[in-house]
């Protein structure tokens, strides 16, 4: 009796041994498969951020190459506003020079991957430097879109104003169809098929515009701003974070 006692004790208790093992070897496997899931779900949004910023780079050069065309304008609105003639091949230089002197291109910033790991929480699974990197980026990021929000008011709006009374309200929906809207387009004479009597007339309002200097050296102050943040200081934290992201790619 006593032995058929001692041997149930030790079978119940190998049981219940085993049972606990396989308990314990279940918990592993789980949570050995979760890390695996985890490593990947990093992996997947390493690359996409990656993608994300090379994306922006491109982005930042377009705006910046935005930026300096506009500002070769300023300088030839300017000259032609301080009294250089214009020749008779320049009436669609000029016209366009006009408009093209507020022009820009915000960086569109691809934020989907970012949003996605904060709305997620998936940011935890990113190595810390590189979510120190993120902070850092986006943080600019933020910073610097803020202040081209300001900069639409207090640098080209006035402008935008001088704008509709130099050109007119008739010519300028005609203006705007016909230039092309890209960095490296040259304004060639029949390019805006601008008349001669129109382009004197433009020309005309644009040297009776009071304080045009002034305003047009508020405007020449953000494109210099908009080309040292998109050539400069942006792409330096945007390759700090990819420098950062190809280590785990």
């Amino acid at each position: 009796m006593i032995r058929s006692i001692s041997l149930d004790w030790r079978r119940g208790a190998a049981e219940f041994l085993i049972i606990i093992a396989g308990v314990m070897i279940a918990l592993a496997a789980d949570r050995w498969r979760e890390e695996q899931r985890n490593a990947e779900l990093a992996a997947e949004y390493v690359q996409r951020l990656a993608k994300d910023i090379r994306i922006d780079l491109g982005d930042y050069a377009e705006t910046a190459a935005w930026a300096r065309l506009a500002d070769d304008e300023v300088l030839y609105v300017l000259n032609v506003y301080r009294g250089r003639e214009i020749e008779h091949d320049e009436y669609d230089r000029l016209v366009g020079g006009v408009m093209r002197a507020s022009w820009g291109q915000r960086p569109r910033h691809a934020p989907e991957t970012r949003n996605d790991l904060i709305s997620t929480g998936n940011i935890s699974l990113l190595p810390i430097n590189v979510r120190s990197a993120m902070s850092a980026y986006y943080g600019d990021v933020d910073l610097y879109n803020d202040r081209w929000t300001l900069s639409l008011g207090s640098c080209f709006e006035p402008y935008w104003v001088a704008i509709g009374r130099i050109i007119g309200p008739d010519m300028i929906p005609d203006v705007w169809r016909g230039l092309r809207r890209s960095p490296d387009y040259k304004i060639e004479q029949g390019a805006l098929n601008v008349g001669r009597d129109d382009a004197l007339a433009v020309l005309e309002r644009l040297r009776a515009e009071s304080g045009l200097e002034g305003v047009l050296a508020k405007v020449r102050h953000c494109h210099a701003q908009r080309i040292e943040i998109n050539e400069e200081r942006l792409p330096r934290a945007a390759n700090k974070l990819l420098q950062e992201l190809e280590k785990f790619e």
